[in-house]
Formats: structure tokens, C-alpha cells, sequence
């Protein structure tokens, strides 16, 4: 298994030597006009400069080749086939590529596998990488999944000031909508933690509204929570309608174990999600 530092380790070099290659191939193309009608004039300069794009077209055609790698690893995430898309990112991980794009979405790519795992830790670590990268044009729309995932990950973990840090960047960016769903779900969760009931319930039918579009954990947790909001502040009525939709989408045993918040809402299936110890 790929560790989290010899990911972060290989991404920089191969970043670096990028980098130096790039620099090498435009310093070689200069040379390859400015130098032969002084040095060698035998040799077109045109013939010195094709040399020098076959070298870059090679180049760029395995960097092609390495994205390819990465390319399925988020279906196979989605369908919990971990060991072959651990394959698939380490080969693109081993694997030099010109561009920094393609590297950083390799990174990425196994932040999103660790999150999967459930080692949350990691998959902050992960992005936390890729976020401090220089993304350039290419790989800029990594950054709000990165973040999305950052701060998914850093609730998870149980860092709610690193997830608030992760989020309050967000604030204000135009997201798509699957964007937008992701963060929806990650703000609700936040709120929960830090008590802000009152705010929670603020617009609570476009919450809705939007859970409905999530899939259907994150909809049941997310319309659970938002019930525990309305109980808070004492609206039973929608905080029972809330809890009967949740109820509906996923076991309530499964959303308790999850957050044990939620027992206030089901509380037989909290006892239920408790194992006894053997002693």
C-alpha cells in the first residue's frame, strides 16, 4: 500500500523534474536556433528544432499515457474496488509525467481512495498537498474538490477548526452542483458540531430541497441533522418530519452510529448501535 508521505515525497520531485525538463526542452529550442549558424553551420536549424519537438511529443504522449492511468480510479472508488484503484493511482504516481496537472490529479485521486478507506487523516494530508501546490491553469479546477474533500475529511477525523478553515474558503466561489451539494452537507455537519441550531434551521426547505439531489447517506444524515436543529429549537413537528424522511433513506441505527448526535432522534437505535464488550 502507498503511504501517504511517499506519495507526497514522489509528487514533489516528479514536480521538480518536470519542472527542470520543461526548462531544458525550451533552453534546447533556443540553442537550436540561435547556435547552429554560428557553431555548425551545416546544420539547419530547422532539423536541430524538430529534434526538439520529437523529444516533446514523445514526452507529452506518456504524459497522456499517465493521466490514462488515474483516469477510471474514481468510478472504481465509487464501486469499492480500492485495491484496483490503488493500482491504477500508484502507477500514475510511478509513472513520469511533464505535467503538473496530471500529477496533482493522481494525488487527488488517492486522497479521495483514503477518504473511501475511511482513513481520514491521510485524506487531509493528501489534500492538504495538492492545495499547497502551485495549481496553475490545468489543474485550478482541483482546487474546490480538494477543499470540499479537505474539509469532508477533517469532520471525519473530528478536526472541526481545520474543517471551518476549509470551509470559510469556499465562502463565496461559484460551484458547480455537485459543488454545491458537497458543501451543503459538509456545512450542516459542521453547524451540528459547533451547536448552531438557529442557523441551521435558517432556510431549512432549500436544504432540503437540495438533500434530495445528494446521495442518498448523505441525504438521510443531512436531513437527520437538520431534524436535531428543529428539536433544538423546539419545532417537534418539522423535526419529526425531518427524522421520518432520514428514517426512510438509511437505518437509523447506521445514522446514529455514524453520529451519535442523532440518538436524540432514535434513541433505541442508539442503544442498538452500541456493541457490548466482552469482558
Amino acid at each position: 500500500m502507498l503511504s501517504t508521505a511517499s506519495a507526497i515525497s514522489r509528487l514533489r520531485r516528479d514536480l521538480t523534474l518536470g519542472a527542470l525538463v520543461k526548462g531544458l526542452l525550451v533552453l534546447a529550442a533556443v540553442a537550436a536556433l540561435v547556435l547552429p549558424p554560428m557553431l555548425a553551420p551545416q546544420v539547419h536549424s530547422a532539423a536541430a528544432l524538430m529534434g526538439v519537438g520529437v523529444v516533446w511529443l514523445a514526452l507529452t504522449y506518456n504524459s497522456a499515457k499517465t493521466s490514462r492511468l488515474s483516469a477510471d480510479s474514481p468510478a472504481l472508488i465509487a464501486a469499492g474496488e480500492y485495491d484496483r484503484a490503488e493500482a491504477q493511482i500508484a502507477a500514475a504516481l510511478g509513472t513520469f509525467s511533464l505535467f503538473r496537472a496530471v500529477k496533482l490529479q493522481a494525488l487527488h485521486h488517492l486522497a479521495l481512495l483514503r477518504y473511501g478507506q475511511k482513513r481520514y487523516e491521510d485524506a487531509a494530508t493528501l489534500s492538504r498537498a495538492v492545495l499547497n501546490q502551485r495549481l496553475g491553469t490545468a489543474a485550478a479546477p482541483l482546487a474546490k474538490p480538494a477543499r470540499l474533500l479537505l474539509a469532508d475529511s477533517m469532520l471525519e477525523a473530528g478536526d472541526v477548526r481545520g474543517a471551518y478553515d476549509a470551509l470559510r474558503e469556499l465562502a463565496g466561489q461559484r460551484l458547480s452542483l455537485p459543488e454545491v451539494l458537497k458543501l451543503l452537507a459538509a456545512q450542516v455537519d459542521y453547524e451540528s458540531r459547533v451547536g448552531a441550531w438557529d442557523r441551521l434551521t435558517h432556510e431549512a426547505m432549500t436544504k432540503v430541497q437540495l438533500a434530495e439531489l445528494m446521495s442518498t447517506p448523505a441525504a438521510a444524515r443531512t436531513q437527520a441533522l437538520l431534524a436535531v436543529a428543529f428539536r433544538r429549537t423546539n419545532r417537534s413537528d418539522f423535526a419529526d418530519w425531518l427524522a421520518a424522511r432520514a428514517a426512510a433513506l438509511v437505518d437509523p441505527a447506521a445514522l446514529v452510529a455514524e453520529r451519535p448526535l442523532l440518538a436524540e432522534l432514535w434513541p433505541a437505535a442508539g442503544a442498538r448501535s452500541v456493541v457490548p464488550s466482552i469482558t
